[in-house]
């Protein structure tokens, strides 16, 4: 796109927003803002990042609001891509409006076309509180404040000032996900100590003649044959993809110590996963794109490990209780990590970092099952 289209693009954006200006300014909150917010109010969170793993480091934070509130309404703005996530929950979210994207942020292409009535639905409802749970502050702090909350929350780039009004904190790269979002939490007024993420299988996925039931027959885990150990390759971050020739070694050592080994994955992974299962020299069962999410997370529940790159299902394994070893780079650690030692073991790369890891959280298993 040339320049002259960018800024021809960029004066029709502002110009569609110059009638969308918030109702009334945010106010001083003049104390917790959870006390400023009315009985039976209504509360509506900007999460607009699209993936599992994104959906699930954010639920402690929801359930925060509840737990300290139910009373409250919380709509939650979602990427489309996430909303079958934040649909299961019904107990913590009242709403959902789908995000249509926003000029500057790289996780999607905005539809600019939809972004007025998006704004003219939010402002309508003439929400109590708007918090800003997506990222750093430095773009989305507009939109939240577009909405048109009679208050507001967040955080700010560190090296610059928070807003005036409502509640802001400082953004520290590296924090983690989970407790950053809750220390926002506690700081507006809805404390709550719970960092576990939430996941419940909301189909019935282990009748006779399932996927499920053709890899655990009986029905608990620990009568079936040989455990299971869970090879997950893909990553919807490129940069995360570690090599296959790795996976394989490892997918072969699990094999050599007496593990069945599956392969998981998306649809879209289904190249990735066909290369590993040919670099493999023990047999894998495929799985790609084969599984409903209901599905993937019991047979993840049922298995005794799971390997893979730092990706949504790390999230998804830790919510079930399945221990995993990710392999992830140091600098991502801190920010994405599981907060449960027991189950989550991160290591930087090396094949037998991997499977040293495996052994360590699998006797871990075995001990709390005995």
């Amino acid at each position: 796109m040339g320049a002259s289209t960018t800024h021809a693009s960029s004066e029709v954006f502002v110009n569609m927003l110059a009638g969308f200006q918030p109702p009334q300014p945010p106010q001083p909150a003049g104390g917790a803002a959870a006390s400023k917010v009315p009985a039976g109010g209504r509360v509506v969170v900007l999460r607009a990042l699209p993936g599992l793993g994104d959906t699930l480091v954010a639920i402690p934070a929801i359930r925060a609001i509840k737990h300290t509130r139910p009373d409250v309404a919380v709509t939650v703005v979602a990427a489309e891509a996430a909303l079958p996530y934040w649909q299961r929950y019904p107990e913590l979210v009242d709403r959902l409006v789908a995000y249509p994207g926003w000029p500057g942020l790289s996780d999607r292409k905005p539809d600019i076309g939809r972004i007025p009535a998006f704004l003219a639905e939010l402002q309508a409802e003439r929400f109590d509180l708007g918090i800003q749970l997506h990222g750093d502050g430095r773009i989305v702090n507009a939109v939240v404040a577009l909405m048109g909350a009679r208050r507001m929350a967040g955080h700010h780039p560190a090296s610059e000032p928070g807003a005036p009004t409502g509640t802001w904190l400082p953004w520290r790269d590296g924090a983690s996900e989970i407790r950053r979002w809750l220390r926002l939490m506690a700081a507006l007024g809805f404390p709550h100590d719970d960092e576990t993420p939430a996941f419940d299988i909301t189909a019935d996925v282990v009748g006779p003649g399932g996927i499920v039931r053709s890899l655990f027959p009986t029905v608990r885990h620990a009568e079936d044959r040989l455990p299971m150990a869970i090879v997950h390759p893909g990553s919807a971050s490129p940069e995360r993809l570690w090599p296959l020739e790795r996976f394989a070694r490892v997918a072969d050592g699990l094999a050599a110590a007496g593990m069945r080994v599956a392969i998981t994955g998306r649809g879209e992974d289904r190249r990735r996963s066909e290369q590993l299962v040919a670099q493999m020299r023990c047999g894998a069962i495929d799985l790609t794109g084969r599984t409903s999410l209901d599905e993937l997370a019991e047979i993840l529940r049922r298995s005794s490990v799971v390997v893979c790159d730092g990706s949504g299902i790390t999230h998804l394994a830790a919510a079930l209780g399945t221990p995993s070893v990710v392999i992830v780079p140091e600098v991502e650690r801190s920010r994405w990590a599981s907060l449960d030692g027991r189950l989550y073991r991160p290591v930087s790369g090396s094949v037998e970092q991997v499977l040293y890891q495996v052994r360590r959280v699998a006797a871990r298993a075995r001990d709390a099952a005995a």
